[in-house]
């Protein structure tokens, strides 16, 4: 028994499950098998009871139209032999039939064979007799007849009862066989499943809060006990390679605050670099920074030329920090000047022995190839710079470098700006009051020609001079407006306004702004030129138009931004360029400084319009190309008059 039980215990997980499924199936079976058998046997057994009862009604019957009268009609009722028909076919039907037992011993069997009987040899005899006999003893033939029927049909229903009992009780019985397999079921999978696993799911849990050293203790067989082996063996290797990973996870760590420190550095330099132009306040912060992270006894930032054999900063003219600098520590290559160090540079950053007591270093200020600077260091001797620190040291020096290179390309662009301004400025000083003073001084020589001949022609160009005198002081005033005009952070369109509203209270003029620009950014160059020459068209139109309004509209069209300023005076003058009106020459060089064209036209009924078209040149506008919008159409801005449509 104790083997048995062992064995038992040994099977595998699917075994044991297929065990306990076959002992649920089994009693399901049994009891399907014995609920089948029951019921063939109680089927018809209603019917037969039914039919049963029915022959004592028919019985009654055949009494009643044996004693009955003849039927005053013939065929108004059932005759006689049509209602003892009917019974035998209800006596000898197969529902009865198939009711009765096969024993004869059956109290069913008995009962049936003595109505058959009774039926047979007294009963359907006596009604085939006609003698006066016949009515006094027929009745109560037929009523111990019925009693005999009842006998019958009682024996029928307790049979049909007790098939019925029998099937309850083989469902109660199964019913409690399948209850006590389910409980031991659910015992048996939690003392050789469930209970193993729970102790398993602890020793995870134990494990998870870092105690590797946990066993699993707990007795198990089959695969559970395979499985406990296994996770056995797992948590030996699992202890060993945490015990690795620990060593691996404090270099990590150690790896990931050097990493963390270089950030750190790099993000202040790079920060100090993009606030400020360097200069010599940056550099000593930079070299600083430095030391402050890395244990440099010395380091410095010296300046050269792009060629560095040709040319070099002293010393006291370099960008120098000492910083923890040992006592009686020399400055190597820097106690003369930066020449030794620059000599050094073509070390490519390898680090240079010295007798100073330390190493040295130095490292180039590089950007697209071109050296700007060499940034040489001093290490205190027996200090070797980790990888990343020397890494950190080629970063810096690399991010120097674009420093210096972006400050040369600010100032060479400053430059080129300012002699392009300088350049404007010149041929607007040509253009007004150079030609208005030339014409002054013309006018100046014919009044000293005429005044003592001609007293009349001189009164005349003393006039014309005073006219000129104005219109140059006037020009002059509007010269000083334009040099001194600039685009602060609103950029072009709050420049535009305030332009507006400066011609709107000096002129008393209704001008209306349209910007369709917003959003668009233009070259710097653009905006100015783009502001000046709306300015000098407001200007004409205040000192020539005699208008009542003025619109400025700016738009996209095509590829190209229009600008567009018209105003409802009194249109174009035949000679648009005569003296004086120096105005149109100024907006003609700005056009070709943008590389576009401006031209001037009449409209109807009256005015003029200026139109300045040209190609942007920032990559900004250029992409916003696809948003054009084309000015509302006005068929005022059409020119009328083709033949005064002048370039400018």
């Amino acid at each position: 028994m104790a083997f048995r039980f062992t064995s038992l215990v040994n099977l595998t997980i699917v075994a044991r499950l297929s065990l306990a499924l076959l002992l649920l199936v089994l009693p399901g079976v049994f009891s399907l098998v014995l609920s089948g058998w029951t019921a063939n046997l109680s089927a018809g057994g209603g019917e037969a009871i039914n039919m049963a009862g029915s022959l004592r009604k028919q019985s009654y019957l055949i009494a009643a139209t044996a004693l009955a009268p003849p039927a005053p009609i013939p065929g108004s009722h059932p005759n006689l032999s049509q209602v003892v028909a009917e019974f035998e076919h209800r006596l000898y039907h197969s529902n009865i039939q198939n009711a009765l037992p096969s024993d004869a011993q059956d109290p069913i069997r008995i009962q049936f064979n003595q109505i058959e009987s009774r039926w047979r040899n007294e009963i359907r005899p006596s009604l085939e007799r006609d003698d006066s006999l016949y009515a006094s003893v027929l009745l109560p033939s037929i009523h111990q007849y019925v009693s005999e029927i009842d006998e019958f049909v009682s024996e029928l229903e307790k049979a049909h009862e007790t098939r019925l009992k029998l099937l309850i009780h083989i469902q109660w019985v199964t019913l409690a066989i399948v209850c006590g397999v389910f409980i031991w079921t659910l015992y048996w999978a939690y003392r050789y499943i469930s209970y193993p696993l729970y102790n398993m799911a602890n020793v995870a849990d134990q494990v998870k809060k870092g105690q590797y050293a946990t066993r699993i203790n707990t007795p198990a067989s089959g695969e559970i006990g395979t499985l406990k082996t296994a996770l056995n063996r797992m948590l030996d290797e699992l202890e060993a390679s945490h015990s690795q990973l620990e060593l691996r996870v404090a270099e990590k760590t150690s790896e990931l605050e050097q990493n963390q420190i270089a950030l750190q550095l790099r993000y202040r330099i790079k920060a100090l670099l993009a606030d400020h132009e360097p200069d010599q306040a940056i550099f000593d912060q930079v070299l600083k920074a430095l030391g402050e992270f890395i244990p440099l006894s010395n380091a410095a930032v010296c300046l050269t030329d792009i060629n560095p054999k040709q040319h070099h900063i002293p010393i006291k003219s370099a960008f120098k920090l000492a910083n923890n600098q040992q006592e009686g520590m020399r400055l190597g290559c820097l106690e003369q000047d930066c020449a030794s160090c620059i000599d050094h540079s073509h070390h490519d950053n390898n680090a240079i022995n010295s007798d100073t007591g330390g190493n040295e270093m130095v490292f180039r200020l590089l950007d697209s190839g071109i050296t700007y600077g060499i940034m040489p260091i001093t290490i205190a001797n027996g200090v070797q710079l980790a990888p990343w620190q020397i890494a950190v040291l080629e970063d810096v020096s690399r991010n120097l470098g674009a420093a210096l290179a972006g400050s040369r390309r600010k100032q060479s662009l400053h430059r080129l700006a300012l002699f392009e301004e300088r350049s404007v400025i010149a041929r607007e000083l040509h253009d007004s009051l150079a030609q208005a003073l030339s014409y002054l001084k013309i006018q100046v020589v014919r009044l000293q020609s005429q005044i003592n001949d001609k007293p009349d022609a001189a009164q005349a160009t003393l006039q014309e001079l005073r006219e000129g005198l104005n219109a140059a002081y006037r020009q002059l005033r509007e010269l000083l407006t334009t040099f001194r005009l600039q685009i602060n952070q609103g950029g072009l369109n709050a420049a535009l306004m305030a332009t507006v509203g400066e011609f709107t209270e000096r002129s008393q003029l209704d001008i209306q702004l349209s910007n369709h620009l917003l959003g668009i950014e233009l070259a710097a160059e653009e905006e100015i030129h783009v502001l000046q020459i709306v300015r000098e068209a407001l200007a004409n139109v205040h000192h020539h138009a005699q208008a009542q309004s003025a619109q400025v509209q700016l738009a996209w069209i095509g590829n190209e931004i229009v600008v567009s300023i018209s105003d409802d005076g009194k249109g174009l003058s035949p000679n648009p360029d005569r003296p004086q009106h120096y105005g149109l020459s100024i907006m003609r060089d700005r056009a070709q400084s943008l590389g576009g064209t401006i031209t001037m036209q009449s409209r109807a009924p009256t005015g003029t319009q200026v139109t300045l078209r040209f190609v942007p040149t920032t990559p900004f506008a250029q992409n916003e190309s696809t948003l054009a919008i084309d000015p509302v159409p006005n068929t005022q801005n059409r020119p009328t008059q083709p033949n005064q449509d002048t370039t400018l």
